[in-house]
């Protein structure tokens, strides 16, 4: 079943606007979202020139972990500053079969404005009985 909702929201001098959506409740596995632009009453004069604004759209596939093993990012407190190094917290979820390893190897990726950066491995003692 198919849920619609609507928020108006005024974007900022770059065109940009932030919002969250709150996912607990949700069910389906697609989000998809459109974004319009707002019309202003148009003039019925023949020297004006009434400009034309497509809609963009997207949609976000819902994603899930066969192994049922999860990672979570925390996000920054403030904002980062370029060639400043700071700590990155991860909280993790393994599932049954990752327990019995020593050590995890994390696989990740750093993207910066849409261009990947920095790939690595990070290695991880696995605590037993935690």
């Amino acid at each position: 079943m198919a849920t619609h909702q609507q928020l108006y929201q005024v974007t900022d001098a770059e065109g940009r606007a932030e919002f969250s959506i709150e996912t607990s409740n949700i069910r389906s596995d697609v989000l998809s979202f459109t974004a319009m632009y707002q019309n202003k009453p148009w003039c019925n004069s023949d020297h004006w020139i009434t400009p034309s604004h497509g809609n963009e759209f997207h949609t976000v596939y819902m994603f899930y972990s066969p192994s049922n093993s999860y990672v979570h990012v925390e996000p920054a407190s403030k904002t980062l500053s370029c060639g400043h190094r700071e700590p990155v917290r991860v909280r993790y979820i393994l599932n049954q079969g990752d327990e019995k390893e020593d050590e995890i190897v994390f696989y990740y990726m750093v993207k910066a404005k849409g261009d990947i950066i920095r790939t690595g491995t990070h290695r991880q003692p696995v605590e037993q009985g935690t």
